[in-house]
């Protein structure tokens, strides 16, 4: 099993070298040798299922931002270019 931590965020202009992978399994099974496929299987199943990736995400925008300004660029993210619309009518 593979988990490709910046599957939520990334678009599929980012090339391979530029993503983190991370083997839930092959950890488990060079950490905790004593575990047998199955019990690897459903750990690392789980963790896929229910990971929560705003730590790791906001750790690497951090990391970002920091590059960014070392390098002295300007980042704008969606937020800061997005302006609300609003469409409906009658509200």
């Amino acid at each position: 099993m593979l988990l490709n931590i910046l599957n939520k965020t990334t678009t599929s202009t980012l090339s391979m070298k530029n993503s983190i992978l991370f083997e839930i399994d092959k950890y488990l099974e060079k950490h905790y040798p004593k575990l047998d496929f199955d019990q690897v299987d459903l750990i690392a199943n789980d963790i896929q299922r229910r990971y929560d990736y705003t730590s790791l995400i906001e750790h690497i925008d951090e990391q970002i931002k920091e590059t960014a300004y070392y390098a002295n660029i300007k980042l704008e993210s969606l937020d800061d270019t997005e302006e609300f619309v609003h469409s409906s009518e009658g509200c």
